[in-house]
């Protein structure tokens, strides 16, 4: 698995990941994109809040809102790589 900063491995993690049957269409990859969609929708420019970087989908503020449904399966399949 991936050691933290070492980008050149979570990214040949990831591509494991979607590689592997287990998504309804055989691959995460669309719920990776989707996941990255709304993730970078929370952004705030105003305040300098929310996006990718802060890791907010993570969390049941962003998770449990009703637009985010289904994208549990994306954290799951991307937590293995996160440790």
């Amino acid at each position: 698995m991936s050691k933290m900063g070492d980008f050149d491995a979570v990214r040949k993690d990831i591509i494991a990941e979607m590689k592997k049957p287990g998504y309804d269409d055989g691959s995460a990859g669309p719920v990776f994109v989707r996941l990255a969609w709304h993730s970078s929708g929370t952004y705030d420019k105003e305040t300098d809040t929310g996006g990718s970087n802060g890791a907010g989908m993570r969390y049941e503020g962003e998770a449990g809102d009703p637009a985010n449904a289904g994208l549990e399966h994306a954290r799951t399949f991307l937590e293995p790589i996160k440790k």
